[in-house]
């Protein structure tokens, strides 16, 4: 796909998110990554149960946490932040204490298995490379291992605010990935 081409290929933020199953593996990048736009558009989808979301921090809104989806979405915080220390509290989420260096290991053995990771890309540049932001850390290792890739694109600072612009593409290994745009 040429740099310029990701634009016209736009879908939804729902479109998107609806290729997570229930019961799917969700990698849901954090921090100054966090895909809200994203995280608001499966709690709109309310036929989900059983999505076992893993993350570090959260940054920002973060619906999937609130009450009223007990038992459509289950939070793993790998490292926690304040949105999630009363749901992990009131069990409706979990705290598995890690090294920052181990979690991309448990991806790629898949002792965590991923279906999908929702991560922040920088937009292609003129060679088609996209950057994973302010936010590497474990997102590589997801992004690498997740069987259905979703892939959320950011303005180039890595910091999303605005429209939502969805792109489909074909992945390294030939099967699809989807990019999602907040510029």
């Amino acid at each position: 796909m040429r740099p310029a081409d990701w634009k016209s290929k736009a879908l939804s933020a729902d479109d998107v998110v609806a290729r997570v199953g229930n019961g799917h593996h969700v990698f849901i990048h954090g921090a100054a990554a966090t895909p809200t736009p994203l995280l608001q558009a499966l709690c709109r989808r309310k036929e989900l149960e059983g999505v076992e979301l893993y993350h570090l921090h959260l940054a920002g809104d973060c619906p999937v946490a609130a009450p009223e989806h007990r038992g459509r979405f289950f939070s793993n915080s790998l490292f926690t932040g304040a949105a999630f220390r009363k749901p992990i509290e009131e069990a409706r989420a979990d705290f598995i204490p890690v090294f920052l260096s181990d979690i991309p290991r448990l991806f790629k053995t898949r002792r965590i298995p991923l279906d999908v990771a929702v991560v922040q890309l920088s937009p292609p540049d003129r060679h088609s490379l996209c950057t994973l932001g302010p936010s590497v850390d474990t997102a590589l290792a997801a992004a690498a291992t997740a069987g259905a890739q979703t892939l959320s694109l950011t303005s180039a600072t890595g910091l999303g605010s605005g429209r939502q612009y969805l792109v489909n593409g074909p992945d390294e290994e030939g099967g699809e990935s989807v990019i999602a745009a907040s510029l």
